[in-house]
């Protein structure tokens, strides 16, 4: 860390070695647009193509939503955006909001005619120059040089030409009202809604699709974990751990995924969450299991740097 003015040709030498491989996303088997009930919070998510629209269509759709809720009907306070890259041409939107369980729908079904309207109508020239203004003062102050240094990082990691500051600025002064109403039209055909509780009339359209079933994992060759004989878990319940991956059978489904593809492992006090890369996720409890201390222990080997500790609030 430097606490003064950064040298003008420092000399930072790096080790030999091969370039990382970018991490391959799967697509997901769900069935979009669609409405999924669980997270405690409303979420709204799309994909967009990689470029200067995508985050300029996530910040128009972010003040709008702020502009109806916050200061027009006072029931959120923040709405967040992020992203994350999904492939070499596809960035992730999401948004997230304060509101309370029972305005979930409301926020959510405001979102979805946000995204609607700008696909149809693209924003207006205001709405257009103030957020290509924001942009270009976020990108020239001083204090983003760090965030541009990383995104300018990760086009070396892609194998992508370095842009310095005014070329991105450049980039976002380029985009027009029709790429935004294309950008959008792709976000609602990609939308996700997620919220707390069940929307068996669907959300503004969207339908709930929590209930779906989920494609059967396959099946892998290795040792086999039972249901205690003693046990309040499923009859059925069984536990197969092989050199290729893991399974667990419960209620007939079959869910699970491969170690090449796992992404973390969350060791609670009583259980393993196994997170993998196509977004999956399996509750493991080796209590429930006959010997199910020595199938925490084989999880937890195969995790090796991928397992982080969790309370029991995690889940």
């Amino acid at each position: 860390m430097s606490t003064g003015e950064p040298p003008q040709h420092p000399r930072i030498r790096l080790p030999e070695g091969p370039r990382p491989e970018p991490a391959q996303t799967e697509e997901c088997e769900l069935t979009l647009p669609a409405y999924l009930c669980g997270p405690p919070v409303p979420i709204v998510s799309w994909l967009c193509r990689r470029g200067p629209a995508a985050p300029v269509l996530g910040a128009l759709v972010a003040d709008r939503l702020t502009d109806a809720l916050r200061h027009g009907e006072g029931i959120v306070y923040e709405v967040a955006l992020g992203s994350t890259s999904v492939g070499p041409q596809e960035r992730m939107t999401v948004l997230w909001a304060d509101g309370s369980e029972r305005d979930q729908p409301r926020i959510l079904a405001e979102a979805v005619a946000v995204l609607r309207t700008l696909a149809q109508d693209g924003p207006d020239d205001a709405d257009l120059a103030h957020q290509k203004a924001l942009a270009r003062a976020q990108m020239s102050d001083p204090r983003g040089v760090v965030e541009h240094l990383v995104h300018c990082a990760l086009r070396v990691l892609e194998g992508k030409p370095v842009l310095t500051i005014d070329d991105e600025i450049a980039e976002v002064e380029a985009v027009t009202a029709q790429d935004l109403r294309l950008a959008a039209r792709r976000a609602l055909e990609t939308l996700v809604l997620a919220g707390s509780e069940p929307a068996p009339d669907g959300v503004a359209g969207i339908p709930d699709r929590t209930d779906e079933e989920v494609p059967e994992c396959p099946v892998f060759e290795g040792r086999s974990w039972k249901r205690k004989l003693v046990s309040r878990a499923p009859r059925d319940l069984r536990v197969v751990l092989g050199d290729e991956g893991l399974s667990q059978t419960v209620f007939g489904r079959r869910h699970g995924g491969r170690w090449a593809d796992l992404d973390g492992v969350a060791k609670g006090p009583d259980f393993r969450a196994l997170v993998f890369r196509d977004g999956s996720q399996i509750v493991i409890w080796p209590g429930s299991m006959a010997d199910g201390s020595s199938l925490s222990a084989e999880i937890d080997r195969r995790a090796g740097g991928l397992l982080f500790e969790v309370d029991e609030d995690w889940l």
